[in-house]
């Protein structure tokens, strides 16, 4: 009898399904204990960190060996025991399992020295009773140690006032440029978030005919940072910045091809001129035919000048040295003179200023006969400089200032002009 009650006993717990619940009681059936177990699966862990999505980079915490925590699992069952398994994959769909852990006490595990790349992380739990829940959903984080690659800026736009910069990552990355000029405090764009490898941004408010130096500032999805070498741009010059501002267009005694032009600089900042072009009025080209190019590495000074010339001062006769000697590029016209700046290449975009009307006689300078002399006094620019066409913003150097004998190998009766320094007024 005690047989058959023990064998209908030891049926009802064959039959019992697993609900969850946990027979904690032990049930005496004459000498016999039976005790319950436990049916209950853990809950699924909770990941916690890295966050889904995160991207690791050099200066992240643990960028060498990467830490992966979550949050501990429950069980109905008291006093369960729980371990759990860390699996990583380096494919979503999970085919390609990279480690795969132990059982683990605590519900962290540091993985050691993972190469750079794509990661896809799921974690499970265990009990004592080897119930094993199911798996949590897949997390990714990326390990990435390299900073972006930036290639050769290029200037797309530019104004006198302001310049648009583009260039290009090798992966994506934030856009910013930190820039300024070498009499200016340093400046940065702001930060833009977006992770792009095409960069665009524009500096505004700049000066014009202004050399900037700029460095671009790219940071990844993983913080990695990466700071370019300096480059430069310049600005274009606006009307005024650069002026026509006198010319010996009549010769001097030595010849009518001892002649010069000079620039000045209007601006209280260097102004580098390299690749501006002079343009002159001809019969065939009435909007100027092009005269010669300034050469690179060729920057007026603060206020100051260049002096263009045929001839160098020993074959003229002026004793001040020209900045530049071009020969017979520098040919003046006694007749219809009109000269034209560029700042670059020849276009209304490009146009700094110009000198004459090219109507008649030359808006100001001397070229005459008298006497058996010939007097030749150069066509200088007022020092509101104005506008170059018009007859008001010109005299003929009348000077006879003993300033103006440092310009001239001798006498100042039959030449009168300041190449090379500032005009002299006056008669």
């Amino acid at each position: 009898m005690k047989r058959l009650l023990f064998a209908i006993g030891i049926l009802s717990l064959a039959v019992v399904k697993n609900s969850g619940a946990y027979f904690s009681s032990q049930t005496a059936i004459g000498a016999n204990c039976v005790s319950a177990g436990c049916w209950a699966l853990p809950t699924q862990p909770i990941l916690l960190s890295p966050a889904n999505g995160t991207f690791i980079g050099l200066n992240s915490d643990w960028w060498q060996n990467p830490v992966l925590v979550w949050e501990n699992s429950q069980s109905s069952c008291p006093l369960a025991r729980l371990s759990y398994q860390l699996e990583v994959y380096t494919d979503k769909n999970l085919q390609n399992l990279y480690y795969q852990s132990d059982w683990l006490s605590e519900p962290i595990s540091s993985i050691q020295e993972m190469p750079d790349g794509s990661y896809f992380w799921r974690v499970r739990a265990r009990d004592q009773f080897n119930h094993i829940a199911d798996f949590t959903e897949q997390w990714f984080f990326a390990v990435d140690r390299l900073a972006p690659q930036i290639s050769e800026p290029v200037v797309a736009e530019k104004t006198s006032r302001s310049a648009v910069i583009e260039w290009q990552t090798n992966k994506p990355a934030t856009s910013q440029i930190i820039y300024g000029s070498d009499s200016d405090e340093v400046f940065k764009t702001p930060m833009e978030s977006g992770f792009t490898t095409n960069h665009r941004v524009l500096l505004s408010n700049l000066f014009s005919a202004r050399t900037y130096h700029f460095q671009i500032l790219s940071r990844d999805q993983a913080q990695n940072e990466v700071v370019s070498e300096n480059f430069t741009l310049r600005t274009l010059s606006e009307a005024g910045d650069i002026v026509i501002n006198e010319l010996m267009w009549m010769g001097s005694g030595f010849g009518p091809y001892d002649e010069w032009l000079e620039l000045r600089n209007t601006k209280s900042y260097p102004v580098d001129i390299s690749g501006f072009k002079l343009t002159k009025k001809t019969d065939l080209f009435p909007e100027g035919e092009e005269m010669m190019t300034v050469p690179q590495g060729k920057v007026i000074p603060a206020l100051g000048f260049f002096l263009i010339s045929h001839f160098g001062d020993e074959e003229s006769k002026i004793k001040v040295s020209p900045n530049l000697v071009v020969g017979n590029k520098l040919v003046l016209r006694n007749e219809s003179l009109q000269i034209r700046l560029y700042a670059g290449e020849v276009s209304t975009l490009n146009l700094v200023d110009i000198a004459d009307d090219g109507q008649g006689k030359p808006l100001a300078g001397t070229n005459k006969n008298t006497d058996g002399n010939f007097y030749r006094y150069s066509m200088q620019r007022k020092e509101i400089a104005g506008d170059g066409t018009l007859a008001e913003n010109w005299e003929t150097c009348y000077t006879n200032s003993l300033e103006e004998q440092g310009y001239w190998d001798e006498g100042v009766v039959l030449e009168k002009g300041t190449p090379g320094g500032r005009n002299l007024f006056g008669e």
